[in-house]
């Protein structure tokens, strides 16, 4: 596995060595100490299976760095590691095409769990920060850009839908929905992709960000619609 850590505290990177050989043996984890080293190191390094990306670096502004750098690897999942826990900051990333956030308080098996998620194809957001209380918006479910109200997701999905959706809010593989729910892959696949098309997405990986954003109110929904 081959790992790229953009931050500009040294001890923090070298704390992230240990956690990546404890994910994979004889993996190579490539430095970076500003957003300018980490961009010239990704469009050297295409084969990157993984981007940890700390916002707050000399180099660019941060969301700035963070969607240079999906341009940069699109196919390469991005995790921000950030100091900032807050719910607002969270969304702006999924917004930039982070796939997942994680808090730099984090315990280390929380965040090796969540890197393994990632890396497994799903995403991984901080649950407890993404329920905290925001009355102006806590009826919507973020969207690229877009902000849908939970009504009309409701409505352009069909119940079965709405479950799915929200399991892939939770970072779950096709594999494990359709364990959770007691369907066939290929029966998660087919809502999969009404899903990604009654809500206007692009791909499997956004109906799992955009879901991810609002988990507490998808299950509330889910409860009253049964």
């Amino acid at each position: 596995m081959k790992v790229l850590y953009a931050d500009d505290h040294w001890i923090t990177r070298s704390a992230a060595r240990h956690l990546i050989d404890r994910l994979e043996r004889g993996s190579e984890l490539l430095e970076a100490a500003d957003f300018r080293q980490a961009l010239e190191i990704a469009s050297s390094n295409p084969d990157l299976d993984l981007i940890l990306l700390d916002l707050l670096m000399p180099g660019m502004k941060r969301f700035e760095g963070l969607r240079a750098m999906r341009e940069c690897l699109p196919q390469v999942p991005v995790v921000v590691m950030s100091a900032i826990e807050d719910r607002e900051e969270i969304l702006r990333c999924i917004e930039a095409g982070a796939m997942g956030y994680i808090p730099k308080s984090a315990q280390s098996d929380e965040i090796e769990s969540a890197l393994q998620t990632v890396l497994a194809g799903g995403v991984a957001f901080p649950r407890r920060l993404l329920e905290q209380s925001n009355p102006a918006k806590k009826s919507q479910v973020y969207a690229f850009g877009n902000e849908k109200s939970l009504e009309d997701v409701a409505n352009a999905l069909t119940k079965r839908q709405l479950q799915v959706y929200k399991h892939l809010g939770q970072g779950m593989s096709n594999a494990q929905v359709a364990e959770s729910l007691g369907l066939s892959e290929h029966t998660v696949r087919v809502h999969v992709s009404a899903i990604v098309k009654r809500l206007n997405l692009d791909s499997r990986t956004q109906a799992a960000i955009s879901a991810a954003a609002q988990v507490r109110a998808l299950e509330e929904a889910e409860a009253a619609s049964f």
